[in-house]
């Protein structure tokens, strides 16, 4: 079967009566992948032939993150029905994500990510690891933080793994940790990416200047 990617590239290409029919066959499983890959104004067209409680059913199916990145073609009493049906943790990542403007780091970050006490042992963090037993996408380093959950630096995996077990955590910590403001633009932090060779990156909020409150990972 197609990937998510390549239906959604078939559907931009088509015109609109074939996109409708092509729409019509996805399944309901790839359904709310394609959603969130197509273009917006794609986006848009495949909304107007879609019939509302279809349409309920794949957004319901989508995470509070991708549900706010598409949201602007949702009509807003569809999207109410979606947002009702999140848990209140959910929820609010959701009305969160959407206070961000579309080209900003805040309207792309995600908020999970594996955060560790400075007060932990190697062992201690490893621990975690095992318990949580399955790790967020793009997991590539754990973020130490303080009592206050302010950041204190970010510890790659391959430094755990070499590690003493009873090494305090902060020795394989590094404190160079670059970080990013919600309200930046998404392009210059991309641009950082390609430049630093990042997977990931903890979003925070400047309460002081040496405070950085960790907010979410882009």
């Amino acid at each position: 079967s197609l990937h998510a990617a390549d239906v959604a590239f078939a559907l931009e290409a088509l015109p609109l009566d074939d996109r409708r029919s092509v729409w019509e066959q996805v399944t309901e499983e790839q359904a709310a992948r394609v959603f969130v890959e197509v273009e917006a104004v794609v986006r848009e067209s495949l909304v107007d032939v879609t019939p509302p409680e279809s349409l309920v059913r794949l957004l319901t199916s989508l995470d509070p993150e991708d549900l706010a990145y598409v949201s602007d073609a949702i009509p807003p009493d569809v999207l109410s029905r979606v947002s009702a049906t999140f848990a209140s943790a959910d929820r609010t990542v959701f009305e969160d994500s959407r206070l961000y403007q579309n080209d900003s780091v805040g309207f792309f970050m995600t908020r999970e990510w594996v955060a560790v006490p400075e007060t932990h042992t190697v062992e201690h963090a490893i621990r975690d690891l095992r318990v949580r037993g399955e790790l967020p996408p793009q997991t590539d380093r754990l973020f130490v933080v303080d009592a206050r959950h302010v950041l204190v630096g970010s510890v790659a995996l391959q430094a755990l793994l070499v590690q003493a077990p009873d090494a305090p955590i902060l020795e394989a910590m590094n404190r160079d940790t670059p970080t990013f403001g919600p309200l930046e633009p998404a392009a210059d932090a991309v641009k950082a990416f390609e430049r630093y060779d990042l997977v990931s990156a903890p979003v925070v909020d400047e309460k002081q200047a040496a405070d950085k409150q960790l907010l979410a990972l882009f």
